[in-house]
């Protein structure tokens, strides 16, 4: 853990938790679904480094392009050769965040400027960081950001001393009393090896190398950033894309089967309509075959024995069965109104109807068999 650091969140207090998410949630740069990671971060990293403020401010791209960004500006402690140096620093999070990594900037303060050829700082204080290129909106976040920062910046510092002004020089002023200063008392770190005495001859060759290095850098995590981006569009549209795939491929089995269902209909339907046929065929045909014979019935008187004749014998027993139980059901209704009229003794009544259930009942035995072997033929 470095010097100024919290060891956890409890050093932040609920209220400053609660200024931050509701400066994050009044912006609208950001997406609503980001801001709660955004809160997330940014309330764990001032809970680990409290030298660093949140503040909306406007940020202007390379390209030119000005946005309201919430930035977190303040020091962070390195240590160098044993000593605890504040670096000031600001982080700007893009309206992309988490999916894009911060904008990490080293602003030196009047009393310093940026160390000349640092692997990871451009002269503008632009900061290149593995830990930037390879950003990962899972698994990377500020806290991993700032402690890669001071990693880095503890084995080469990023700012130096100014070199003492000429005799016939002003001194820069210092801030007054009545400014306030957002890196509080940043105490730049002395020349360090590489650097002897403030005066660093390079050859053109190693400085516009170093240079072009850090352009590659700058234009790698552009591209990187921009990819991620375009990558993320590109899922969230593949995803939609399967989606409705999906959907399409379910209600073609849908469609299949209601086709299925129709096509089985259809065959149902063409088969009633052929037996109909059929029997309107055959209807017609016994009407022309026993026209005369019905002519000659309308003029005789009508024989209700001969009216139906059955098809098997079968069918002869099961009349006859049923003219039984209908006779029965007949003179069942006789008796009991003979004795309600005082026709016939009780005694006879309970005779008479005693026999006939049980006659009734036989029938109707024998009834129900003749249908059951009907039904089996």
């Amino acid at each position: 853990m470095y010097p100024g650091m919290s060891g956890g969140q409890y050093g932040l207090s609920s209220r400053a938790g609660s200024n931050v998410e509701s400066l994050i949630r009044s912006m609208s740069s950001y997406f609503p679904q980001n801001k709660p990671r955004i809160v997330a971060d940014v309330v764990a990293l001032i809970s680990k480094v409290r030298t660093l403020q949140p503040a909306s401010d406007i940020h202007t791209s390379n390209s030119g392009i000005s946005e309201t960004l919430l930035k977190l500006q303040g020091t962070i402690p390195i240590r160098y050769q044993n000593n605890t140096y504040n670096i000031p620093v600001a982080l700007w999070l893009p309206s992309a965040y988490p999916m894009q990594g911060p904008f990490v900037y080293v602003v030196p303060t009047n009393t310093m400027e940026v160390a000349h050829n640092h692997d990871h700082v451009a002269p503008d204080g632009t900061v290149f960081l593995p830990y930037l290129n390879q950003w990962n909106e899972r698994r990377s976040n500020l806290v991993g950001l700032v402690d890669t920062c001071v990693s880095v910046f503890s084995r080469i510092p990023p700012v130096r001393s100014k070199a003492p002004p000429v005799a016939n020089q002003r001194p820069p002023p210092a801030y007054s009393s009545g400014v306030a200063n957002p890196y509080g008392n940043a105490k730049p770190p002395p020349p360090y090896a590489g650097y002897p005495g403030q005066q660093v001859v390079e050859s053109a060759e190693t400085r516009k190398a170093k240079e072009e290095r850090q352009l590659r850098d700058g234009v790698k995590i552009k591209l990187t950033q921009c990819l991620k981006l375009f990558y993320q569009d590109i899922r969230v549209k593949v995803d939609k894309e399967f989606e409705t795939q999906r959907l399409l491929k379910s209600n073609e089995a849908k469609l299949k089967g209601i086709e299925r269902d129709l096509k089985q209909q259809q065959g149902e339907l063409e088969r009633i309509i052929r037996t109909i046929s059929d029997k309107g065929i055959e209807v017609n045909s016994w009407l022309e075959t026993n026209e005369e014979n019905i002519q000659s019935t309308e003029e005789e008187d009508l024989n209700i024995d001969t009216v139906v004749t059955p098809a098997d014998k079968w069918s002869e027993q099961l009349i006859d069965a049923v003219a039984e139980m209908n006779a029965i059901e007949d003179t069942l209704y006789y008796l009991d109104k003979a004795l309600a009229d005082d026709i016939i003794d009780l005694s006879i009544f309970l005779k008479e109807v005693r026999k006939l259930s049980r006659q009734q009942f036989m029938v109707k035995a024998l009834a129900i068999k003749i249908m059951k072997k009907q039904q089996v033929q």
